[in-house]
């Protein structure tokens, strides 16, 4: 476990090895890390993608809630905690969550339950929370009538925690939940494919992320971005397309 200048160096150096060589992307990239009170931990990626992330740092609790209304609730007090101190009612607090990488579409979609221009409702929730307050978030759609579709809505983690892998520590989360589930309706179900679409001027980024972190798979077009985007590169045609198949 790393902090401070030797975490940020440490970064540096491990993006420089994957031959990311853009001074202003690296800077991008660990702009989070060595921020005081937030470790690094260094050599546990390849046990990340395998689910073995490890018990939470202190202070920190890993929740998840099932069914719609349960969970549209805590997509919807995400929300109003990331627009706090202004309040989600005011153009001051959703620009602090903006600020703070809580984007627009995710603002809308906490709001309405569903993201933009899509009806299927959030019915599966798995947060971080320190001190009682939620500090990461991850926000799906399982498709209950045929229990072979999962759809992720909504991922995010406040900026001062970045670095201690929660995203996959809730992403792990939300596999067992799901198999769980599924094996509860007693469907003849095997494989539940989670999915995800990508807008690429907007996330090619966050192909990167699901593919080379996360250990999901995608179009060749995905993988490509995902790959252009560590280089410092532009990858903006057409979409992303993103799936990951859980064996129930």
């Amino acid at each position: 476990m790393l902090a401070g200048r030797a975490a940020k160096l440490k970064r540096r150096a491990q993006l420089t090895a994957r031959g990311v060589s853009d001074t202003s992307l690296k800077e991008e990239l660990t702009s989070s890390f060595g921020l005081p009170g937030v470790p690094f931990f260094v050599g546990v990626s390849a046990d990340c993608l395998a689910g073995g992330v490890g018990p939470l740092p202190g202070g920190l609790e890993l929740l998840h809630v099932a069914g719609e209304l349960a969970a549209c609730g805590v997509v919807l007090a995400y929300h109003i905690h990331a627009c706090l101190p202004g309040g989600a009612d005011t153009d001051a607090g959703r620009c602090h969550a903006l600020a703070h990488g809580w984007a627009a579409p995710q603002q809308a979609f906490a709001i309405a339950g569903h993201p933009p221009g899509c009806s299927k409702r959030c019915n599966l929730a798995v947060s971080v929370h320190r001190g009682g307050e939620p500090v990461g978030l991850l926000a799906l759609h399982l498709d209950l009538e045929s229990a072979r579709f999962c759809v992720v809505q909504a991922i995010h983690v406040v900026p001062l925690l970045r670095g201690l892998l929660l995203p996959a520590r809730m992403w792990e989360r939300a596999r067992v939940c799901v198999a769980e589930i599924v094996r509860d309706m007693r469907r003849p179900v095997r494989v539940v494919r989670f999915g995800l679409t990508l807008a690429c001027g907007q996330s090619q980024q966050g192909a990167h992320f699901w593919i080379d972190r996360m250990g999901w798979d995608g179009t060749d077009h995905a993988r490509q971005a995902a790959k252009e985007w560590v280089q410092g590169g532009q990858w903006k045609s057409g979409v992303y397309e993103l799936w990951y198949d859980l064996v129930v």
